[in-house]
């Protein structure tokens, strides 16, 4: 059986472009200001053009300073949030980690597991990403069906995908073979799957 990991696994390069890109309207706003300021002279009376135009150069290097400090800003924010999203996979459970300032950790028991699939839109496919989603069962109670709830793990890269599908369904797999043999290789368990003790 293969050893589990012990850290967090990242979720590849384009994980993090797309962070970086879904941040970057500022940018595209910024840019797209420039443009028309430096077009807008060619369109106005002479007194106008004149005077605006006298601005312009002044104007769009500090446009392209704060267009570079905001990327900066945006690719910053975009390690942060890459850095603190990530995947770990356990003997018995995985543990999905997520936010900066608000940091959300969901772990839940491979048992529980009743599909994992890999979605991929249209623009998912150009990029190279596809989202998981992990279909999880809620808590039983004798009356009532288990609840059953969806953890979506979006944009990480193709084979990172693959891989956490692979491993998530294997291990979920091991984990209900075992509580249908009476958990005997549970050492906490007795040979019928009762509690030790």
């Amino acid at each position: 059986m293969e050893k589990a990991n012990k850290e967090y696994q990242q979720f590849g390069k384009k994980t993090f472009f797309i962070f970086t890109l879904k941040r970057s309207p500022a940018i595209l706003c910024i840019l797209f200001f420039l443009a028309v300021l430096s077009a807008v002279p060619r369109f106005l009376p002479d007194p106008y053009s004149e005077i605006l135009a006298a601005y312009i150069p002044a104007i769009i290097p500090i446009g392209l300073i704060a267009a570079i400090g905001v990327f900066l800003i945006i690719s910053s924010m975009a390690w942060l949030e890459y850095t603190h999203y990530g995947i770990l996979i356990g003997e018995n459970n995985f543990k999905v980690k997520k936010g900066v300032l608000n940091v959300m950790e969901i772990g839940t028991p491979y048992r529980y597991v009743k599909e994992v699939r890999i979605q991929r839109t249209l623009s998912d496919q150009v990029i190279g990403v596809s989202s998981v989603v992990i279909e999880v069962l809620g808590e039983e109670d004798e009356q009532s069906v288990p609840d059953e709830s969806e953890i979506i793990l979006p944009s990480i890269d193709k084979d990172v995908a693959i891989q956490i599908q692979d491993s998530i369904l294997r291990r979920s797999e091991i984990e209900k073979f075992n509580i249908v043999r009476g958990g005997q290789n549970d050492p906490g368990r007795g040979p019928q799957g009762q509690t030790a003790g």
